[in-house]
């Protein structure tokens, strides 16, 4: 899961991450190399509290060095999405750090539990309780995204790319859109399985259970798309999206816990 940061958006739009940098150094070891985080935007508060927009979306941001104030710091522009939703400074935005990334790899940020930084709304007691009775409420539409870390930390990533497009394109109302990258993923888990599993808990029933669930539900998805000339809509790639994030985090967790024994290779 997350770290979900409240920020307070200053007149440039830089948001401070030096919270993550101090947590994950290995991630900034060198200022030429600098990652790129995926995030997800979510509600916007006010000066008093109140949630005057919700973007819920994803975006892939660069990391980047800049001197303000007497010192270097490490920081994300938002100056592009700001623009776009019409968001102004000294509003707070709600924002969730997902990976963190160099070329294809990816790197899952506080996987199995949430983070918050807070540090933005420490001297006003009362608006921070606002906002943190919030932001606990919403931690369910998080849960979505534990998948792709658990995928990641699995060493499924191009599954996680999968899933994560299909997420983005659902919450960007590209319903069709969500439903051929779920498909994908589902497509990914079956071959997975079918190419390197042999046992799940030590038993290759479950294996079997579950490749054949796979394949139903590969089958499901596939008639919500342009493969059997129908149009999918909310209530399709909802389901869709359902039984791939249900579907990736088991698979992943049997995989990042052991209990998948994996088919020997052929000499």
């Amino acid at each position: 899961m997350p770290l979900v940061a409240i920020k307070k958006i200053p007149p440039d739009y830089k948001l401070d991450i030096e919270y993550l940098v101090k947590t994950y150094p290995l991630y900034f070891k060198s200022d030429a190399e600098l990652p790129y985080i995926f995030v997800n935007i979510g509600r916007i508060f006010n000066e008093k509290g109140d949630i005057v927009n919700t973007i819920n979306k994803s975006f892939k941001l660069n990391v980047k060095k800049t001197y303000s104030k007497g010192r270097h710091y490490y920081c994300i522009s938002i100056e592009h999405i700001a623009l776009n939703y019409g968001i102004p400074a000294g509003y707070f935005i709600e924002i969730s750090l997902i990976f963190a990334g160099y070329y294809a790899a990816k790197y899952p940020i506080f996987p199995n539990e949430y983070r918050y930084d807070l540090e933005d709304l420490r001297s006003n007691v009362n608006l921070k309780r606002k906002i943190e009775e919030e932001i606990k409420a919403h931690e369910g539409l998080l849960k979505a995204y534990e998948a792709l870390s658990l995928l990641s930390e699995a060493g499924l990533e191009n599954i996680s790319s999968d899933l994560f497009e299909g997420l983005k394109r659902f919450e960007q109302r590209d319903f069709e859109g969500s439903i051929k990258f779920f498909r994908k993923v589902i497509e990914g888990l079956k071959n997975f399985l079918k190419e390197k599993v042999e046992l799940i808990d030590g038993l290759k029933g479950r294996k079997e259970k579950l490749a054949q669930l796979l394949s139903k539900s590969y089958d499901l998805i596939s008639n919500f798309g342009e493969h059997y000339r129908t149009v999918g809509g909310y209530e399709e790639a909802l389901l869709a999206k359902e039984i791939a994030v249900s579907l990736c985090t088991y698979i992943a967790q049997k995989t990042r816990t052991g209990k998948i024994m994996y088919t020997k290779e052929k000499t």
